[in-house]
Order: C-alpha cells, then sequence, then structure tokens
C-alpha cells in the first residue's frame, strides 16, 4: 500500500481525479482545461498501487466464498452421515423401519437445499462485489483517457501556439509563449 493512498480504494482515488479534472481552469477561447499535471500523475499512481488491494479484496471474497461452500458442504456430508446411521440404527428396530427412513429422506433433502440456498447466496454476493470492482475500474479507465486526451489536446495546443508565433516573426518574449513551451517539455508524448 503507497504512504499517499492512507489506505484509500481504487474508488476513492478515482473520485478525487474526477474532482482535480473538473476543478481544472478552463483557458478562454479554446474552451480547453489546464490540469496539474503532477496532481494528475500522483493519482494515477495511487490509483496503480490501490488496484492491487482491489483485486485482492475480491479474491479473498472469493476464496471465503469457496471456505463457505465447503462448509456446507461438509456439514451436508455429517448430516448425510448422521441420516444415515439413524436409518441403520432405526432399520434394525423393525416397528420403525419406515418412519425412519422417510425421516432419513428428509434430512437428506433438507441437507441438500441448504448447501443449494448456501452455495446460491455466496456466488451473489461474490458476483456483487466483484460488480463493483469492475465498475470502479472501468469508471477509472474512463476517467484515465480524459485525462490522457486533455493532456494531447494541451500539447496539441502549445505546439500549435509556438508554430504560430515563429510563423508571425518569431516573436519569443511574450507571457503566453514561454509558459507553452514549458508545458510542452514537461508533457510526454
Amino acid at each position: 500500500m503507497n504512504e499517499h493512498d492512507g489506505g484509500q480504494s481504487a474508488l476513492a482515488i478515482v473520485e478525487e481525479l474526477y474532482a482535480a479534472i473538473e476543478a481544472a481552469k478552463r483557458l478562454p477561447l479554446i474552451g480547453r482545461a489546464m490540469i496539474d499535471q503532477d496532481e494528475i500523475l500522483d493519482l494515477l499512481e495511487r490509483l496503480r498501487d490501490a488496484l492491487p488491494d482491489e483485486i485482492a479484496q475480491a479474491r479473498w471474497v472469493i476464496r471465503d466464498r469457496d471456505r463457505v461452500v465447503a462448509q456446507a458442504k461438509a456439514e451436508a456430508e455429517r448430516v448425510l452421515r448422521e441420516a444415515s446411521l439413524k436409518v441403520d440404527e432405526m432399520a434394525r428396530e423393525s416397528a420403525i423401519v419406515e418412519a425412519a427412513r422417510r425421516h432419513a429422506d428428509q434430512l437428506v433433502a433438507q441437507a441438500r437445499q441448504v448447501a443449494l440456498e448456501i452455495r446460491g447466496g455466496a456466488n451473489e454476493y461474490t458476483d456483487g462485489l466483484l460488480l463493483k470492482v469492475q465498475d470502479a475500474l472501468k469508471q477509472g479507465l474512463r476517467l484515465i483517457e480524459g485525462a490522457r486526451t486533455e493532456l494531447r489536446g494541451q500539447t496539441s495546443a502549445a505546439k500549435a501556439s509556438e508554430r504560430a508565433s515563429t510563423a508571425s516573426g518569431g516573436v519569443r518574449g511574450s507571457r503566453e509563449a514561454a509558459p507553452a513551451r514549458d508545458d510542452e517539455r514537461s508533457v510526454p508524448e
């Protein structure tokens, strides 16, 4: 776990990333937003560090589901063994053989029903958790793609501005041109 995320989930980091992009200042006339590249990269790094935790949690849930199913099977087998022993015991007593058989069949049916219900509940719970993780990952990927598109747009705008400046006589002393060149150098392609 990264020291920066303080135990945050991937979804919380995605929310921070979304808020940082939403809060970015808009540039007049071109409608593009300037974002703090270091802040976005830090959030993306934290997200990358948090995702293995989310995946590990999903794996733990799957293992826990398997454990619950295994316990249910063991309980069902125990009930079946007990029922079988009871049937054998009752069979020795000729007067109640038929009642013992019916009771054993009921216990077997109940045990199978309980095992099916537990397995179904565990599968639904696991599927719900995996769906939440999947949604968080999809949302994170959409935000990352949006941030990358925004960064590429800023780089293109800065290059176009520099070309326009160079084409109009090579004036480089204006305050608008210098930050564009600095941003252009700091944004990887």
